[in-house]
């Protein structure tokens, strides 16, 4: 009677790498050393068996490496992208007047529109220019209440750009070694 699935002989020197997430019994595949074949959790695939026999005789697959550091700098520059994409809510009422809330995104095009209105609102504060917030009202705006909001936002980006220097420093000094790392991170809100 022969066996349907026999464990075939297996080399005691070979060296195994798990890939990314893979747990050591039931991993998605694992990277045999020999040749860098790509082994998938199978149990009709010989090498897997002869990697379970590997296993079974005392073998320790490596784990497979973290993200580079560039991959982790480009990962934090993408969740700052994506958090100057939302809005922000900003009160550009003067003191002592009702709260006027305008959202506002961080977004390159934005802030460019920002930088131009700042410089307009700065020389003329007491005369109006329509601006369409992100959640699609329109408000008419004055130049000092253009100068309040290219101001606030601008801060916020300041503050985004800080944080991701932040993380960057953490990331070139090793601090920071996974994508969790940069996601348990806050980014500022406002």
């Amino acid at each position: 009677m022969t066996t349907p699935n026999p464990i075939p002989a297996f080399n005691p020197n070979e060296t195994y790498t798990l890939t990314s997430g893979a747990l050591a019994v039931d991993a998605q595949s694992i990277i045999r050393g020999s040749d860098g074949a790509l082994i998938p959790a199978a149990a009709n695939n010989s090498d897997y068996r002869q990697y379970l026999a590997w296993l079974a005789a005392g073998g320790a697959p490596a784990q497979a490496p973290g993200p580079s550091k560039a991959a982790l700098i480009g990962y934090a520059t993408a969740a700052a992208n994506a958090a100057l994409a939302t809005s922000i809510t900003v009160n550009v009422a003067a003191s002592g007047e009702a709260a006027v809330n305008v959202q506002c995104d961080g977004a390159p095009s934005t802030r460019a529109d920002l930088a131009g209105m700042f410089a307009w609102g700065a020389a003329n504060p007491t005369a109006t220019r329509p601006w369409l917030d992100d959640s699609g009202a329109l408000f008419t705006l004055t130049g000092a209440e253009l100068v309040t909001l290219a101001m606030a936002v601008g801060t916020w980006v300041d503050d985004v750009f800080a944080a991701l220097g932040n993380l960057i420093a953490q990331i070139n000094a090793g601090a920071i070694t996974t994508t969790a790392q940069i996601d348990a991170e806050t980014q500022p809100t406002s």
